[in-house]
């Protein structure tokens, strides 16, 4: 009896420790489902605050960007209205300049037969032309003619290239000695029609001159110094086919700058050489034509400054008495420097930029560069 009480009561013990533990378990299974519980709830709320800070956030930047597009817009509005404002004064401009143009053909230029007056478009009449040449350094084209058979054809071919270059004045001298002691209206007209600065005067060469063409570049230098405006000279004559660049590449010499020729000097060109370690010190020339010639040059191979012009005087013309035949360009050349290195290259030396066709046009092939390393075999002659 005893012993079945006590069996029981260990029973019952036994019942109650395993309830307690139950109790236990689903007691610390609430608490933790309670906490996790509560963990998603405030990471739910957390997810939520973030979307609506983000949303705050987006409806800032799309007020900040709808301002951006209503600035842009109305920076649009001005912008179109300042372009429309320019079209308006470039369309008052234009009618200006024909205005100009037109009064300035009708000043130099008349359809009626009769002695035409020389003309020379003086610094004002050249900024009333070309308003944006003030402050610009002009190139002035320094032209000998006479009247012959091609002379429009050539006057023609050269006033092409002219007409594609800004801030270019043409100073045509005709030799009158060969028409009648009068300048032609077929010059005059075509210098109109080219509708840039120029001046149309005469100049008979000396019966006894040795040389062709001095007297007419002395009064072009005439011209050049009563206009005025800085710049360059360039003795550029209408038996040349030029490359409208070459304007453009000796605009800015400060002396005496020096290029290539192409059709010169008996051969395909002659040019300058430069010192392989200095490229802007000129060291000698290259032609196949020696001729005794210090300067080995063509009349259009060279181009100096008003400045250097102006060291000379006032009233400097060359003096045909100081010009050795067969040498009138080296000549000309050494009127105005002493040695090489007061030469300033130009397209280093290298660039053709015209040709002399007037004897050549038939006998060499065409071509614009000439390479660095000379050819062999081709009998040049370097100076030194």
């Amino acid at each position: 009896m005893a012993r079945g009480v006590r069996a029981s009561c260990v029973l019952w013990v036994l019942v109650a420790l395993v309830g307690c533990m139950v109790l236990v378990q689903v007691s610390f299974s609430w608490k933790i489902f309670s906490y996790n519980a509560k963990t998603d709830e405030r990471a739910e709320e957390e997810r939520v605050n973030g979307l609506r800070t983000d949303k705050a956030t987006l409806q800032k930047r799309n007020d900040e960007l709808r301002i951006e597009v209503e600035g842009l817009k109305m920076k649009i509005e001005k912008l179109e209205s300042m372009i429309e404002n320019i079209k308006a004064k470039e369309s008052e401009l234009s009618g200006m300049e024909v205005k100009v143009n037109t009064k300035h053909i009708g000043a130099v230029y008349s359809e009626t037969v009769g002695v035409l007056e020389e003309v020379v478009t003086s610094k004002e009449e050249v900024f009333d032309m070309m308003p944006h040449a003030k402050g610009q350094r002009m190139v002035y084209v320094v032209t000998p003619t006479y009247d012959r058979i091609t002379q429009k054809a050539d006057l023609t071919r050269m006033a092409q290239a002219l007409m594609l270059n800004a801030h270019v004045y043409w100073v045509v001298i005709e030799d009158t000695s060969h028409s009648n002691g009068k300048l032609t209206h077929r010059v005059r007209k075509l210098l109109v029609e080219a509708n840039i600065a120029f001046a149309h005067v005469g100049s008979m060469s000396p019966k006894q001159s040795n040389f062709r063409g001095i007297a007419q570049r002395n009064k072009g230098l005439d011209v050049v110094r009563s206009v005025g405006i800085p710049g360059t000279i360039y003795f550029g004559d209408d038996d040349n086919a030029y490359d409208y660049r070459i304007f453009d590449d000796i605009r800015n010499i400060k002396g005496l700058g020096v290029f290539a020729s192409g059709f010169s000097g008996d051969g395909n060109y002659e040019r300058c050489l430069v010192d392989s370690k200095n490229r802007s010190k000129v060291v000698g020339f290259v032609s196949k034509y020696d001729g005794q010639r210090k300067f080995k040059l063509d009349m259009g191979g060279f181009a100096f400054s008003t400045e250097l012009l102006a060291t000379k005087g006032d009233n400097f013309h060359f003096d045909e008495d100081s010009l050795k035949k067969g040498q009138l360009e080296s000549s000309i050349v050494g009127t105005f420097v002493d040695s090489f290195d007061q030469l300033e290259p130009v397209g280093n030396c290298t660039q053709v930029r015209f040709w002399h066709i007037a004897k050549h046009k038939s006998r060499y092939p065409i071509y614009s560069k000439i390479p660095r390393k000379e050819p062999e075999n081709v009998g040049l002659i370097a100076s030194t």
